[in-house]
């Protein structure tokens, strides 16, 4: 497994574990121009800072997590950056309520090479719509 394909693997186990500090470990210093599209927010997330609190924020109700599954996953690496488009579900339960989430999106990310790891520089993330 490539060092790039590794870090789709961190990502997910990271939701996996429903565990926002690895998330917020996977992304470079605010100097290499950050950006978090979360699917249901308009405001892209520029700073590491801002994207480790929505990880905190989205992550907080989970109780439990039954799947979170990478599927159609296409690498490319190159020296210093490289990308990944995937899909991912996420599925569980609330804590506090005991109601069932499962999300399905399609993540695109962008990362580079620093200090010897591929680090996280951009996120998207869309819903997939009917056929």
């Amino acid at each position: 497994m490539d060092e790039l394909t590794k870090l789709v693997e961190r990502l997910r186990e990271g939701f996996a574990a429903a565990d926002p500090e690895i998330l917020a470990e996977l992304w470079a210093g605010d100097e290499d121009g950050l950006v978090y599209l979360a699917g249901e927010r308009a405001r892209p997330l520029r700073t590491r800072d801002e994207i480790a609190r929505y990880y905190r924020q989205a992550l907080d109700p989970v109780g439990s997590v039954d799947t979170a599954e990478v599927t159609d996953q296409l690498v490319e690496a190159g020296e210093e950056w490289g990308r990944a488009f995937f899909r991912f579900r996420f599925a569980g339960r609330d804590e506090a309520s005991g109601e069932r989430f499962d999300v399905d999106v399609r993540i695109s990310i962008f990362a580079q090479i620093r200090d010897d790891r591929w680090v996280l520089v951009h996120y998207h993330e869309s819903s997939p719509g009917p056929l």
